[in-house]
């Protein structure tokens, strides 16, 4: 069963439900953030997953952007829709592993089927930039493991019916797509490696651009490179929401801590 903090979700029960179903899977001004800003440039990471001391100290969220949060400025609850945890998931801030100081959200499990996820909602949107600091302690390399997620929900379709996810796949990353959302298809799933592939337990910036429009496809960054790239099904302009933090689906038991840091969304051309 899923536990959720009632008190920390931002939503009526129905919506809660929703949710729920979602995770078998993760305001500001609209500004259209140039791609190079979210793939990389001054203040990615590198390969060597380590900040430089600038780095530490900017707060990405001193510019404007539709979303933003770098998990400094007040409680989860307060910038994301919802926080949401199965029994042995936890969400929490973490003191003293922030990419920029002082904080980042850990997100852990422990056991098959946990999960533990941030999600926020950011309403009807044909194109999505997103990029993030996320830092991986390894279960291990074997099962799979979501720690990104952008859902749509095309009419007459469930939140589960549509996405691109970027996933731990078996000691690999991975980005991949889910469609079952449209008339003509039937469920179809396609997922392609990352290269550069991160290294576990090391800073990392992520960042994925999804058109939904008339050349729909899903690119990945990884600290500043493109990482992968999948072709999409066209879809109609649709409700979106980005899911970020752990869900593990295997069937045996092994620990799992994601750290997420500096979080941008922007939307549009």
């Amino acid at each position: 069963m899923m536990k959720s903090r009632l008190a920390r979700i931002r939503a009526p029960a129905v919506a809660v439900a929703c949710v729920a179903l979602g995770i078998l899977l993760v305001a500001g001004c609209l500004l259209s953030t140039s791609l190079d800003d979210l793939s990389g440039g001054a203040g990615s990471a590198g390969a060597s997953g380590s900040a430089g001391a600038s780095d530490a100290q900017v707060s990405v969220c001193n510019d404007a952007h539709l979303f933003c949060d770098d998990f400094d400025h007040g409680a989860l609850d307060a910038s994301w829709t919802y926080v949401v945890e199965s029994e042995a998931g936890t969400t929490r801030l973490d003191p003293d592993a922030g990419f920029s100081p002082p904080n980042a959200l850990l997100t852990s499990t422990g056991t098959p089927g946990d999960y533990a996820l941030v999600i926020r909602e950011l309403g009807k949107q044909s194109r999505v930039r997103a990029q993030w600091m996320m830092r991986v302690q390894a279960g291990g390399d074997a099962g799979k493991v979501w720690a990104f997620k952008l859902n749509a929900k095309p009419p007459a379709a469930d939140w589960t019916d549509y996405w691109v996810e970027v996933l731990h796949d078996n000691g690999n990353w991975r980005l991949g797509n889910l469609t079952r959302a449209l008339e003509a298809a039937d469920k179809s799933y396609e997922s392609i490696l990352l290269a550069p592939n991160p290294v576990a337990a090391e800073w990392h910036k992520f960042a994925v651009d999804v058109d939904l429009g008339a050349s729909p496809k899903a690119q990945a960054f990884v600290d500043g490179s493109l990482a992968a790239v999948l072709a999409l099904q066209p879809l109609a302009v649709s409700p979106v929401r980005i899911e970020l933090g752990i869900v593990w689906s295997e069937s045996i038991a092994a620990t799992w801590g994601v750290r997420i840091d500096d979080v941008v969304v922007d939307v549009g051309p």
